[in-house]
Parts: C-alpha cells; structure tokens; sequence
C-alpha cells in the first residue's frame, strides 16, 4: 500500500488516505498515517476566544476526534468545541519547553508564509525515551495548500555537542490561475521529503535555548532548501515538458534520422510484379 501512495498524484492523497481506511487494518493505517502525516486540519476559534488555532495530526491526537492544544494543553473537537478526553502530556518539563517552541515556530510561520498560515509544535519522547519533537505548518488559500512537517530526534548530550536528526516533508498543491480556472482542472502537485543529521554546539547551563537554535536553524535550512527545489528545479521542468507537449508544430515535421532511415530502406518499399 505504501508503495502504491507513493505513485500517485500528490494532490489525490487525501482521498487516497480515506478510501484506504475502509479496506486496511488499523495497524497498517497507523503506519500509513505515520508515513504520510500530511496534509493537516487546523483546529480554529473565534476572534474573541482566548484560544489559538492549531494543528490537529497523529502527534496530538488524544482520543477518536480529540486533539491537544499546544499552547494550553487543553483537548478540543474539530471546530473548537471542547473535548472530554484528558491530554496525555503531563511531563511539566517537556510542556514548558514545548510552549517555547510553539511562540518561535509561530512567529517563524508568519514570517515566511503570511498571518492565515498556523504553526504548530508537538514534543515527545521515543520508544527509547530520547526527545521527540514534531514541527508543523499549514497554509491554505485560493492558489493552493502548503502543509510541511519535520520530525526531529536528539541524541543524548554530549559535553559540548549534540547530534539532532531532522525528517522535513512538504506536501504542496498548486491550483490553476484565476483566469484559467474554468477551462481546466490542471493543478500541479507535489510530495517531497529530506533528512538532515547535525552535531552542533551546546552548552549545559543554557541548554534549553541552544536546543530551540539548534533545531529551528536545521528546520528553517530543509525548508529553504525543499522551496528552493520547487522554484528552480521541479516547477520549471514541469512548464518546460508541459509547454513541449502542448507547442503546436512549426513549418513541415520533422523526421527522427534514424527513423527517416529505416522508411527508405529497401525492406519497407513495396516490390514491383516479377522484379527480382
């Protein structure tokens, strides 16, 4: 199955991921989900809540259709209804750092992607108890849908150094122009994915401020890195074949050569009556 959602038109994933739900186990859908964390649900409020809008993924999900908070812990229903379930993040150290993420990683996603996009940071710890933490943006507007998610893990400390290792997927949707929009339902789709692996500088007494440097530096460089591909290499190839295939034809055809020689070989002409 994965290999088979891996073929697919990006743009179709998520109908792909819910028809996918009906026919495979849970557990299948779990790793599904885990592969192809994208694209995302933000979980809004009104203006005069004293909420913020966040991200609903795996990473926070707490009950069936309940999702935690990162800014406050509290657990919240699609459409900002509060949830009955209890967040399971309880770790006061891991939230406190967690709420420090969340304040940069919102002002880095206004920076780069505009006031409407929403941001969001989960941590955790793996199966081996090292830090896990999750980094998500989503962007949604007339033109097309940005959604990048990064997950980070940490090795334990060294003295004076620390070696992170950061998964960065981008799932974008571009749609036609305005003008063009009822004529085709053309869009341009992609799915792309990079891992980093970094030791950088440390220092104990400070170590908490040098771990929000360390992993937004990573993370901001695979993003200007997968957009720069985007914009100078996939897209423009992308117009290059598409303005090829739909160039009409200049002046007479022309002949591939050694097609040209295999049509005027003897083997191909016709014989006449008795020749030899």
């Amino acid at each position: 199955m994965e290999a088979l959602l891996r073929k697919i038109p990006p743009a179709d994933l998520p109908k792909t991921m819910e028809a996918a739900e009906k026919v495979v186990d849970k557990a299948t859908m779990a790793k599904l989900e885990k592969t192809f964390p994208v694209p995302f649900t933000v979980c809004s409020f009104d203006d005069d809540d004293d909420e913020k809008a966040f991200i609903m993924c795996p990473s926070n999900n707490v009950a069936d259709g309940e999702y935690r908070s990162p800014f406050t812990n509290n657990v919240f229903k699609k459409g900002g209804k509060k949830g009955s379930a209890k967040s399971k993040q309880t770790d006061e150290v891991l939230l406190d750092l967690e709420k420090k993420f969340n304040n940069v990683w919102e002002a880095y996603t206004k920076l780069y992607y505009g006031r409407e996009a929403v941001g969001s940071v989960y941590l955790g710890e793996t199966a081996a108890r090292q830090f896990l933490g999750i980094f998500c943006i989503h962007k949604s507007c007339e033109d097309g849908l940005w959604n990048s998610y990064h997950e980070v893990q940490m090795d334990d400390p060294e003295e004076k150094t620390c070696q992170y290792h950061v998964n960065s997927t981008v799932w974008v949707v571009v749609n036609p122009d305005h003008d063009y929009k009822d004529n085709t339902t053309t869009d341009v789709s992609a799915y792309l994915t990079k891992r980093t692996s970094k030791v950088l500088k440390i220092e104990k007494f400070f170590l908490e401020e040098y771990h929000v440097q360390n992993i937004g530096s990573i993370v901001e460089a695979n993003e200007i890195d997968i957009r720069s591909n985007l914009e100078q290499v996939y897209l423009p190839k992308t117009k290059d074949i598409m303005d090829t295939i739909q160039k009409e034809p200049e002046g007479p055809r022309q002949v591939n050569p050694l097609m040209g020689m295999i049509m005027d070989s003897s083997v191909l002409k016709k014989k006449k009556m008795g020749g030899v």
